[in-house]
């Protein structure tokens, strides 16, 4: 048999259920008045009620429970949107907003009124163009906007004082406006998949630049602006035009890992041998006919990818690579190893595909020490050879099927 409490308890447990509710209330919807909430609202509501698109009522519909519940995040992905309702520019709480996977050709001026976001994605649409508003967003600190169809970049992207990471790529970009110099605090920047053929000079302001993506675009040359960038510690140049890695590369004294897949290089300067920080090197796909005797001063390499190329040997010095794990020559012309493979004393995975060695690289090969994985899928040896190398290595996976690799040509991407 229940029992009703004394109106007292009930009085000061209902004003107490008030006080906590105010007090919610306050905490997510980060200060907003009750008043500014009201009309938030009610011209939310307005705009549902005279939406005509399905996919739009359908934002408004998640945007109005963002707003009352002063929640500060919101996806509005793959929605098929055509435009973003402007009301959008209502919820001044939002730190981060998703428009990725829908239909949208531009955003709606209002977005500059969003004055805390910090996070703007807008990934997989067919954007033409960004508007100059964008550039009100001063707490924004990452932009992405990934596969659409930007010509251009707005001049007033320069006002993102803030922007630290930044992704717009695969778009159709000839060029970056030289505004783009003036977002100091960039740490991480992949501008893949355009049309560029060179950087403005005013990107030497970003001298906190920690990572710098401008792979499949249609670079002759590297930009010289990249050896001003000193704090550079990965740069991804793959799938470009270039025929040549200038000398300066030596002055990229932070850089850890390089990938020049993919280009038409034909040689590697000696330069290079002051990298002393590089953990990955990808020179996959190029016209390379030798490695530099200087390969062998990157004490700190890790990975070496050269495959696809058109190497006969070598250099002896690679048994100087104290560190190397990982080293990769499918698909060039190699019939032997120098007796100096031997020496690499932590490498764990050799791959040879497609190359002609024979049996003389026998001996070699099993005095790798540490060897867990060999693949020499299209080698020249022979079947007693074979079992020669299964019964000195049997500790080592060989594989003689082809193995693939990744869409990025190799073992590691960044």
């Amino acid at each position: 048999m229940s029992r009703s409490l004394p109106n007292c308890y009930v009085s000061v447990g209902r004003l107490l259920v008030v006080c906590l509710a105010s007090t919610v209330c306050a905490i997510s919807s980060s200060g907003a008045e009750p008043e500014g909430m009201s009309r938030t609202l009610t011209i939310i509501d307005a705009a549902i009620e005279n939406a005509e698109d399905p996919s739009e009522k359908k934002a408004l519909v998640a945007m109005r429970g963002c707003a009352e519940s002063g929640s500060r995040e919101l996806s509005l992905r793959n929605m098929n949107l055509k435009r973003v309702p402007p009301e959008i520019g209502q919820l001044t709480q939002l730190v981060s907003l998703s428009l990725n996977q829908n239909e949208l050709t531009t955003l709606p001026p209002e977005i500059g009124h969003l004055s805390e976001l910090r996070m703007l994605q807008a990934s997989d649409n067919p954007l033409q163009s960004l508007p100059p508003d964008l550039g009100r967003l001063q707490s924004l600190t990452g932009l992405y906007a990934v596969n659409t169809q930007l010509a251009e970049l707005p001049r007033e992207i320069g006002n993102l004082v803030n922007l630290a990471s930044v992704n717009i790529g695969y778009g159709r970009l000839q060029e970056l406006p030289p505004e783009f110099g003036r977002l100091t605090k960039l740490r991480w920047v992949r501008l893949d998949g355009h049309q560029l053929t060179a950087l403005p000079g005013e990107l030497r302001q970003l001298a906190g630049l920690r990572h710098l993506g401008l792979r499949d675009n249609q670079f002759e040359t590297v930009p010289e602006v990249i050896w001003k960038l000193t704090q550079l510690e990965s740069v991804d140049l793959a799938n470009n035009q270039l025929t040549s890695l200038p000398q300066a590369v030596g002055t990229m004294s932070s850089i850890v890992s390089l990938s020049l897949n993919g280009n038409e290089i034909e040689q590697l300067p000696s330069s290079i041998s002051k990298l002393t920080k590089l953990k990955y090197l990808s020179v996959n796909n190029n016209r390379l006919g030798e490695l530099p005797e200087e390969i062998g001063r990157l004490s700190a390499l890790v990975q070496l990818e050269v495959a696809g190329n058109q190497l006969h040997t070598l250099p002896p010095s690679i048994k100087q690579l104290g560190n190397l794990i990982v080293l990769d020559v499918d698909k060039n012309q190699l019939a032997t190893l120098p007796a100096e493979f031997g020496e690499l004393g932590v490498l764990r995975q050799f791959s040879a595909q497609f190359n002609p060695l024979t049996d003389d690289a026998l001996d070699v090969l099993v005095s790798a020490p540490r060897l867990q994985i060999l693949n020499i899928h299209g080698s020249k040896f022979s079947t007693a050879g074979l079992k020669e190398l299964k019964r000195k290595l049997p500790d080592c996976s060989i594989r003689e099927d082809e193995v693939r690799k990744g869409f990025y040509g190799g073992y590691f991407a960044f």
